[in-house]
């Protein structure tokens, strides 16, 4: 991209209150969304870090980003382009900043909803359309299958190195995920398929697991 410098900084305090509240509400159903105080308390321990992009002064998007001590995943928890900015390859250009940071023995994992089990065509087309912008922004399918929160989803790295097995990224993932959730609420809500995806299972909402999440910890909504 032509006169394009793409800068990052972690948001913090009023930071991410104003990216929360202006851009992170908008771009994502409150059903996907954590609760703010959530996203401050995984902030504080240590296992998510929220970064504003920016094109000189102009802000052009973000990422959160969940990572646990010690492993070599890096979950791309959520990722957005601001929509004054969309259509200009910003997305790619996040992804490849994102690449470029990783060691040779560390990955991205993105999880990206699988549209064989969209409700609608016109969801199972915007599923795919996600997946050849990843597809085109160097990621690969990882034999990860997904079902979380009841959502199936297909699992992909992007990586500098060779990722490690299918088997080795579900432990990785698993360990990532019953440190950001209470245990109860990742053995009844997260279920990992290899080669192929988990059987469809009755589960809480997002929101209400992370509500129980909340009352845990005793966070302010």
């Amino acid at each position: 991209m032509d006169n394009f410098n793409l800068t990052r900084k972690p948001l913090y305090g009023e930071e991410l209150e104003w990216l929360y509240h202006t851009h992170m509400e908008k771009d994502f159903p409150s059903s996907e969304l954590k609760p703010l105080s959530l996203l401050i308390h995984q902030i504080e321990t240590g296992i998510l870090s929220v970064f504003g992009c920016y094109n000189g002064e102009i802000f052009v998007g973000y990422y959160v980003l969940a990572h646990q001590e010690g492993s070599p995943l890096y979950l791309l928890d959520y990722v957005a382009v601001d929509s004054a900015q969309r259509g200009n390859g910003i997305g790619s250009v996040i992804l490849a900043d994102l690449q470029k940071d990783l060691k040779d023995n560390e990955y991205l994992f993105i999880e990206s909803e699988n549209p064989n089990f969209a409700p609608s065509e016109e969801e199972k087309a915007v599923g795919f359309r996600r997946l050849r912008f990843y597809h085109r922004a160097g990621a690969h399918e990882a034999g990860v299958y997904i079902l979380l929160f009841g959502i199936q989803f297909i699992g992909l790295t992007l990586s500098r190195g060779t990722p490690p097995s299918a088997q080795q990224q579900k432990k990785e993932y698993c360990s990532l995920y019953r440190q950001m959730l209470i245990e109860k609420v990742f053995l009844d809500n997260v279920n990992i398929g290899i080669s192929r995806p988990p059987a469809p299972r009755i589960t809480v909402s997002l929101r209400k697991g992370l509500k129980a999440i909340q009352t845990r910890f005793k966070l302010h909504k």
